[in-house]
């Protein structure tokens, strides 16, 4: 009888701790108590480019999956830092999270860390982008190898790479490049421009000689030809990509004897984005925020959208794999940034 007992309440126990995590019925995902009546918010700090349209495409997967509506808040400015400080200084109740990438739970635009890792929950990661160097159709160089000619030795230096935020990961993206090959100003600056469609603008126009986007921003571009990749600057091939099959030998930076252990800074050669909400939210919600990213995240739908988009998606961490993962990434970046801003 103590042991039917013992039984009977380690399955009630059970029940209830499925019940109350957000759990999984005939394969749908359910909203814990501690959040129902609320509204359920994924908050964008762009009203374009792949964060938006990643928050916009979750928002439509979810419903279809699991018949939760979300809603998808755009906040833009700062290079999504008002959107994340919004998150932060909000209700820690689990209700509204974002996805920011370095650039706004490591650093700020200016350089700065006004943030500690202790300050946020993190929730998921969610994908990796890569960052490609474009110039114009006519422009008379076609490798990594007349790239780097033509900045140390080429006539008309200073040249000019167009960056697509005004400090933050989009500037540091070619000055990483610029430091790599000992560059100083007289051979090289950056142009600092508040978005990618800006920094396309300026690249056709003429002011800039190069920019390096997200690759994921421009994917229509490069199918249309409007412009020409040089390298990607990360360490994955590109060439798999829609878009990339007329440019079948592109090379990578990474592959160059410029990029070595101490410019690599870990895995700042690509940009990660993470989901994120203010530190205290409760456990549970943590849980079913995880479960209902990882299961639209892992989709077909979403994998086929990555697979055009040139987004990396590796398995999606949570827990304490996630926070371990959080704090290598404050530690690589944080040496970027001493580097590049001090």
């Amino acid at each position: 009888m103590k042991k039917r007992i013992s039984l009977l309440l380690s399955v009630i126990m059970l029940l209830t701790l499925v019940a109350g995590c957000g759990s999984a019925e005939d394969g749908k995902i359910t909203i814990p108590d501690s959040l129902r009546g609320k509204t359920l918010t994924i908050t964008s700090g762009w009203g374009a480019g792949s964060l938006a349209i990643m928050a916009r495409s979750l928002q439509q997967i979810i419903k279809e999956r699991h018949d939760i509506d979300i809603v998808v808040e755009i906040k833009e400015g700062a290079a999504g830092s008002v959107a994340m400080m919004d998150i932060l200084n909000g209700p820690k109740d689990g209700a509204r999270i974002t996805c920011g990438g370095p650039n706004t739970f490591i650093f700020m635009n200016d350089g700065s860390l006004p943030t500690e890792i202790s300050d946020y929950t993190f929730v998921s990661t969610t994908i990796r982008e890569n960052r490609v160097c474009l110039v114009r159709p006519d422009y008379p160089i076609t490798n990594v190898a007349e790239f780097i000619d033509l900045l140390k030795n080429g006539p008309d230096a200073p040249y000019r790479i167009g960056s697509t935020s005004a400090g933050g990961v989009g500037e540091a993206a070619p000055l990483s490049v610029i430091a790599a090959l000992g560059l100083d100003s007289s051979r090289a600056v950056t142009v600092p421009f508040p978005s990618t469609d800006r920094s396309l603008a300026e690249l056709l126009g003429g002011n800039v000689d190069f920019i390096m986007p997200k690759f994921s921003d421009v994917p229509g571009q490069l199918a249309a030809g409007e412009v020409r990749p040089l390298f990607s600057q990360s360490a994955e091939k590109l060439t798999d990509y829609p878009g990339m099959e007329f440019y079948p030998d592109l090379e990578t930076f990474c592959d160059t004897e410029y990029w070595g252990d101490r410019l690599n800074f870990g895995d700042t050669r690509y940009l990660v984005q993470l989901m994120v909400g203010p530190a205290g939210m409760p456990p549970e919600t943590v849980e079913f925020w995880a479960a209902l990213l990882k299961d639209a995240l892992e989709s077909d739908t979403w994998q086929e959208h990555c697979r055009k988009a040139a987004l990396i998606t590796d398995p999606i961490l949570s827990g304490p794999e996630l926070v371990e993962f959080a704090h290598e990434l404050r530690e690589a970046y944080g040496a970027m940034v001493e580097t590049y801003y001090r």
